[in-house]
């Protein structure tokens, strides 16, 4: 059994692993790199389920209280130290979510105007790629 100090170091290397991930996951998002996103989705579940293994909860906080004092004051820091950086990793989590969401959402409006659905215009494009043509001007729709 690990004791407490080698258990904060772990999950302080594992945090890391996971900050590398997420910023990797960002840089694709803004890349549109859609293989990377891919390989960083599968990176980051490896990389949370490493930092659950390594997590023993409020039992590791019980294992650092009954620790002789300056080895529990040095690992309360940096305990505290972890728990900021996994808030710091859950926030930057969110913010890839919030970037993916917003791309999906505008790639929905895109494909929604390109094919007009539930409009009364009709579709701008045909079954065969080709242009429309404007039933009232004779003209073929441009976008």
């Amino acid at each position: 059994m690990q004791n407490p100090a080698e258990i904060l170091t772990s999950l302080e290397q594992r945090a890391d692993n996971l900050a590398r991930v997420l910023d990797e996951e960002r840089t694709a998002l803004e890349q549109r790199d859609f293989d990377k996103l891919e390989q960083c989705a599968e990176e980051k579940i490896t990389a949370c389920e490493a930092l659950q293994a390594d997590w023993f909860g409020p039992s590791l906080s019980d294992k650092i209280a009954s620790l002789p004092e300056t080895e529990r004051i040095a690992c309360t820091s940096q305990h505290a130290a972890v728990l900021n950086k996994i808030a710091a990793l859950r926030d930057a989590n969110l913010v890839n979510g919030k970037v993916l969401n917003r791309s999906q959402n505008s790639l929905r409006e895109i494909l929604n105007l390109v094919s007009r659905r539930g409009s009364s215009q009709g579709a701008l494009y045909g079954e065969s790629g080709q242009p429309q043509h404007d039933a009232d001007s004779g003209s073929i729709t441009r976008v």
